[in-house]
């Protein structure tokens, strides 16, 4: 797969998001995501967004890395949340 290719379809995934108001952006460019949301109060339902392995940023809450080098956020919104990764060289392989 050519790079160019590569850039558009490496993009964080939203698994599962509670709540409305959601919002998000992506950039491929540079690899930076952001994402906010409102959860109802009593929430119990988990948030989860998978990170493709080409993204190489920090992200701002807790990640668990993956064997095949992906990464997934998982956590229990109450009230306003948000999820953001920090921009940073993507890691393509033109596979």
């Amino acid at each position: 797969m050519r790079q160019s290719k590569e850039r558009l379809l490496a993009r964080p995934t939203l698994n599962a998001i509670p709540g409305g108001s959601l919002r998000y952006s992506y950039d491929p460019a540079t690899g930076s995501f952001s994402l906010t949301a409102v959860a109802p109060a009593g929430n119990q339902l988990a948030a989860l967004v998978t990170i493709p392995r080409e993204i190489a940023g920090a992200t701002s809450r807790p990640a668990t890395a993956r064997p095949d080098g992906s990464r997934t956020v998982t956590f229990t919104p109450l009230g306003s949340y948000s999820l953001k990764i920090a921009p940073a060289p993507l890691r393509l392989t033109g596979c």
